[in-house]
């Protein structure tokens, strides 16, 4: 008994299905068409026939919305694709802009100063806590000396303390031994910046604090202690504070030039035609 419905339970989809088929051929045949046919047609077969129709309609927009986001998917790669590669190129073009405007700063400058230079590029840094300096691939078989200066098109970056045969060591204005003789641009009244810092700000010494001074107010070098010629640009005040010494105010500037970041810098062999 039991066998017999296991058979009935595992072939029941496969007798539905003949069922239906059988109605289905029936109702269709005109000769053997009648009114009761047509009411077991619609009985039986109609629910079938709109399920089928139904569940592959279904299937039919699942898969149209399948290819869909298929699509979806493949243009979303394209254009990320398409972004990074803008991206880079973007990056690329920024670059060269960079590079552009400091050769033309480079080229620009060598005209304008009544020196002879000496193009160099930095080829590696000494930096430590207590040592600012560079090493440039110009030494004494290029004229050369130790204690002249060295700059780039914004302003001081160091002088020459170790002039070798095909390279130099220059001291970076952030060290801490570093001193440099200036003056302020709109009042003329001097003061001497040293390697002293906070962060990226130096400090400027000898400013009387009865001096006027004003945030935004420029230094250069003044000529004084004949290693720095006069007019070379050396930073802007961002900060002013009293200190323990009651004739002296503290002046904090920004230097134009962080030495770190040079890449190719000038150095100071003399006057134009001497």
């Amino acid at each position: 008994m039991l066998k017999g419905s296991h058979i009935i339970k595992k072939y029941a989809w496969l007798i539905i299905a003949l069922f239906i088929t059988f109605f289905t051929v029936f109702v269709k045949l005109p000769d053997l068409r009648s009114t009761a046919s047509s009411q077991l047609y619609q009985i039986f077969c109609e629910p079938v026939f709109h399920f089928m129709r139904s569940s592959t309609d279904t299937v039919y927009a699942f898969y149209e919305r399948f290819l869909r986001i298929e699509a979806l998917q493949l243009e979303n790669k394209r254009l990320k694709t398409e972004l990074q590669a803008s991206d880079a190129e973007r990056i690329k073009l920024l670059t060269l802009e960079q590079e552009v405007a400091r050769l033309r700063g480079i080229l620009g400058l060598q005209p304008k100063l009544p020196f002879k230079l000496k193009i160099a590029e930095v080829v590696a840094l000494d930096h430590s806590a207590d040592r600012k300096a560079l090493w440039v691939n110009a030494g004494t078989a290029h004229g050369v000396q130790n204690a002249v200066p060295v700059i780039d098109h914004k302003g001081i970056v160091g002088q020459v303390v170790a002039a070798g045969r095909h390279r130099s060591l220059v001291l970076a204005l952030q060290d801490p031994l570093f001193r440099a003789h200036v003056v302020n641009l709109r009042t003329d009244e001097r003061a001497v910046l040293t390697g002293e810092s906070q962060g990226p700000l130096q400090l400027l010494r000898y400013v009387h604090r009865d001096s006027d001074v004003h945030i935004g107010d420029i230094y250069i070098t003044s000529g004084l202690g004949k290693v720095f010629p006069h007019g070379i640009g050396v930073g802007k005040v961002t900060r002013i504070e009293p200190t323990r010494q009651k004739l002296e105010q503290a002046v904090w500037i920004m230097p134009f030039v962080d030495a770190q970041k040079a890449q190719e810098v000038f150095i100071i062999l003399g006057q134009r035609g001497k």
